[in-house]
C-alpha cells in the first residue's frame, strides 16, 4: 500500500470529502496496519444499548485534555473545543442540555489554566455519573465515582467527598 499520507497526503486541505473518499481512506488505512473489524471493549456494555457511544466520548475528550496538559494547544483549550463540539454536534438534547447547563454552574469556559480544565472535567464527568447512578444503565457497568475506593482509598474520605489535590 502507498499508506495514507502518501496517496492522501492533501486530504487535510480539502475543502469538501464525500463518503466515497472516506471508506477510500479507512481502507487505505486498513492496508496500512490499522485492523479490519475490529471490536473496541473498553465501552462494550452488556447489551448494544449501553454504554458505547457515549463512554467513548468521554475517555476520548479525558485523553484529549490529558494529553495537552502543558503543551500546546493546552487544556483549557481542548475543554473550550469539547464544550463547542457537545454544543454545537451532540445529536441527544437531553444530555446536551444538561452538559451545557453543567457547564455554565461550574464555569467551565471561565477556566484559565490546564490543571483546572482536567481537574474540572474530571468533576463534571463524577456528577454525570452521580446524576446517572439514580437512573437503570448497564448492571454490569454502573455509573460510580472516578476514581473508586478500592482504586484510590486516599482520594476521598468516607463520605465519598474527592480530595483533588
Amino acid at each position: 500500500s502507498s499508506g495514507i499520507n502518501a496517496e492522501y497526503g492533501g486530504l487535510d486541505k480539502a475543502t469538501t470529502l464525500t463518503n466515497t473518499d472516506w471508506v477510500a481512506v479507512m481502507e487505505d488505512a486498513a492496508d496500512a496496519g490499522f485492523p479490519r473489524n475490529s471490536t473496541f471493549l473498553g465501552c462494550k456494555g452488556s447489551k448494544p444499548t449501553t454504554r458505547g457511544y457515549t463512554c467513548g466520548l468521554w475517555i476520548l475528550f479525558h485523553t484529549m485534555l490529558t494529553s495537552c496538559y502543558k503543551a500546546s494547544p493546552g487544556s483549557v483549550s481542548v475543554l473550550r473545543a469539547i464544550h463547542g463540539y457537545v454544543d454545537s454536534f451532540f445529536t441527544c438534547s437531553y444530555c446536551r442540555n444538561h452538559f451545557l447547563s453543567m457547564s455554565e454552574q461550574m464555569r467551565l469556559l471561565s477556566i484559565t489554566d490546564d490543571q483546572t480544565a482536567i481537574l474540572a472535567f474530571w468533576e463534571a464527568h463524577n456528577q454525570v455519573n452521580h446524576r446517572l447512578s439514580t437512573e437503570v444503565h448497564d448492571p454490569y457497568f454502573p455509573k460510580v465515582q472516578f476514581p473508586p475506593r478500592s482504586l484510590c482509598a486516599k482520594c476521598s474520605d468516607d463520605a465519598g467527598q474527592f480530595d483533588s489535590d
